[in-house]
């Protein structure tokens, strides 16, 4: 080999060894993300209960079920009866590492990623699963097209440029159409949530959406029908035996958006896909413990990557000379 050729392939090995450095690099940051990300949904996801308090069901039940108009409102009010005992078993329990986390600063648009609706979505979908295994009705899930829908129905709400905008029936009707699903959306809105100059957190996203169960469950308007949607009791045998789907995103203002719609007889895989599902684990370490472990794999390849570069330096320069 000439000498011309040799400087070439060494600097070409020299290169070659310097991209998988800036690889290996890439792939730590990448993983001591995910390591963060784990630690923040690990404590989210395991610490955080909905408990109904013992009869509330029972009364729910029997206000749904009633047929007789002039006991509407004592059912009613047995149903409020249970709010305050709601709220002294259910407290949202703060996240120290998704405090650190910010979303966005006071009257800033806000934009979750991609995996942070997943993540959010996945973790109501825990608490209102929670709520269903008290009350024996089907548990929602958690799938590539809910996510997809609710955000399709958060760049809706966005592009109305309303701030408290309620429930949309046009665009609810335009976008459950275009994924073959009859709607059931619930929303809270944010107020004034975060005020000057505080940010928004991760955490206070997570203490919002978990607030928004509670008052739906506890504080809602007289005809419950907020409740009724959380518990997956709705009275109506053809739509309660029905699988419901979950996703939740939060609009540019900081709404929480809670979709939880039906799928159509003649909706199709391909308008809502059902076979993508995502759910919190079981153990909510074990995703931490692969993330660290990833972590530690990526730091070890970079050391030997970095280890490769030095020779193949060392190699071009003998060669170059």
């Amino acid at each position: 080999m000439s000498a011309q050729a040799s400087q070439a392939a060494a600097q070409t090995s020299y290169n070659q060894a310097s991209a998988n450095v800036a690889n290996a690099q890439s792939a730590v940051s990448a993983a001591a993300t995910a390591v963060a990300a784990a630690k923040s949904q690990s404590t989210v996801d395991g610490i955080n209960k909905l408990t109904l308090p013992a009869g509330y069901f029972t009364a729910l039940k029997a206000y749904k079920q009633n047929t007789d108009a002039s006991q509407q409102a004592a059912l009613s009010a047995k149903v409020k009866s249970f709010e305050s005992s709601g709220y002294q078993l259910n407290t949202y329990q703060d996240n120290e590492a998704a405090q650190k986390v910010i979303l966005g600063a006071y009257d800033a648009p806000i934009h979750l990623t991609d995996q942070q609706i997943q993540d959010l979505s996945v973790f109501v979908e825990g608490l209102i699963n929670q709520v269903r295994a008290q009350t024996g009705t089907k548990p929602v899930v958690v799938t590539q097209g809910s996510l997809d829908y609710v955000k399709a129905m958060v760049a809706g709400y966005n592009a109305t440029g309303k701030r408290y905008h309620g429930h949309d029936e046009d665009l609810l009707n335009q976008v459950s159409d275009k994924f073959g699903l009859f709607y059931n959306e619930n929303l809270m809105t944010a107020g004034d949530y975060y005020p000057a100059p505080q940010y928004l957190t991760l955490n206070d996203l997570y203490s919002r959406a978990y607030e928004g169960l509670t008052l739906m469950l506890f504080s809602d308007i007289d005809t419950w029908p907020h409740a009724t949607s959380i518990t997956g009791f709705e009275n109506v045998p053809a739509f309660d035996d029905q699988q419901r789907y979950l996703g939740v995103d939060v609009d540019q203002w900081g709404n929480v958006v809670y979709e939880l719609p039906v799928r159509s007889n003649n909706s199709t895989e391909a308008q809502f896909n059902t076979t993508t599902t995502y759910a919190a684990t079981s153990n909510p370490s074990e995703a931490l413990n692969k993330a660290e472990a990833a972590l530690a794999s990526t730091k070890v390849d970079l050391t030997a990557q970095q280890a490769k570069a030095i020779g193949s330096r060392r190699c071009c320069r003998v060669t170059c000379r």
